[in-house]
C-alpha cells in the first residue's frame, strides 16, 4: 500500500496489470506564498508584482502536465469542495501574460530576481525541474531549479529572474 504518489508512479501503478490504483479527491493544497512585508519580501511588497506573478503562473501547464490531471484549481484557499469554494469557482485566476505585464510595468521595479521553493519530493522530483524550466522560462527571463537539500519538505528551489519585458 502506498500514499500519496506523484504522477509519475501513479502511470507505473496504472501500466502494472499486478497492481490496483485506488483513488479519491483529498483536500489537499499547494500554493505560493509571497512575503508581502518590505523586510524580508523586497519587491514582493509590491502588490502590483505579486498579482503580476499570479497572472503569470501557468496554472492549467501544472494541473494538466505536472500533475497530469490530478488537480484542481481551487478559486481562493479554501480547498474544493469545503463550504463557500465552489460558489466562487469562476473567479479561480487564469493565466494571463497581457495582464501580467500590464502590472509589472505599473510596479515600477524594474528587473528583480526571486527564490522560489516547491514541494517536488519522491521518485518524480526530476519530473518537476524539466517543466518548471521550459514553462517559466516562457514568462521570465531567466529561470533555473534545483535540487537542495536545505529542507525535508521542500527539496527543490528555483531562481528566477523577472525584467520589464518579461511576459511579451
Amino acid at each position: 500500500m502506498a500514499f500519496s504518489l506523484d504522477p509519475d508512479a501513479v502511470e507505473q501503478v496504472t501500466s502494472d496489470p499486478n497492481l490496483q490504483l485506488l483513488s479519491t479527491p483529498s483536500i489537499s493544497l499547494e500554493y505560493l506564498a509571497m512575503h508581502t512585508q518590505e523586510d524580508p519580501g523586497g519587491p514582493l511588497a509590491n502588490p502590483d508584482v505579486r498579482r503580476a506573478i499570479s497572472h503569470a503562473i501557468d496554472y492549467d501547464g501544472i494541473i494538466n502536465d505536472l500533475l497530469k490531471g490530478a488537480a484542481v484549481r481551487p478559486p481562493t484557499v479554501v480547498p474544493l469542495p469545503l463550504p463557500g469554494s465552489e460558489e466562487v469557482q469562476d473567479l479561480a485566476l487564469a493565466t494571463d501574460l497581457a495582464r501580467a505585464q500590464e502590472l509589472f510595468d505599473a510596479a515600477g521595479v524594474g528587473e528583480i530576481e526571486l527564490s522560489l521553493s516547491f514541494r517536488a519530493e519522491g521518485a518524480g522530483a526530476g519530473s518537476w525541474r524539466r517543466p518548471w524550466r521550459r514553462r517559466s522560462s516562457r514568462i521570465f527571463s531567466r529561470s533555473t531549479a534545483s535540487r537542495s537539500s536545505s529542507t525535508r519538505w521542500m527539496p527543490t528551489s528555483g531562481s528566477t529572474t523577472i525584467a520589464p519585458a518579461s511576459f511579451r
